[in-house]
């Protein structure tokens, strides 16, 4: 997914910076369907991964003191494990809302 996501960025970066009225976008989203093919077998998935989580928290006390020691590492920016999970999971609604914001504001 991480991969995705940056290749949308390099990919949109450019079009954004020499931004004209006829520039387009609709391309480079029907190139990506299958990242968001990607994306849906991850939420899909989420519960489960989420129930691992819960089970290896639950019985392996060097699981629970390696998330600990991730938390506390800058390169987390101090985040727990579950916000990097979820974070695909929301990313979802705010790309059907570009999209619907990139429709209503182009003919």
């Amino acid at each position: 997914i991480l991969g995705y996501g940056s290749h949308l960025v390099t990919v949109l970066k450019p079009r954004c910076e020499n931004w004209s009225q006829q520039q387009l976008l609709g391309d480079i989203f029907l190139k990506i369907t299958a990242f968001l093919k990607v994306y849906t077998q991850y939420v899909k998935d989420h519960d489960k991964r989420l129930a691992t989580l819960y089970e290896l928290k639950s019985t392996n006390n060097k699981f629970v003191k390696f998330l600990e020691q991730c938390t506390l590492n800058a390169a987390t920016c101090k985040e727990q494990i579950n916000s990097f999970l979820i974070a695909p999971v929301q990313r979802i609604p705010r790309y059907i809302l570009l999209l619907r914001e990139l429709v209503c504001h182009t003919s």
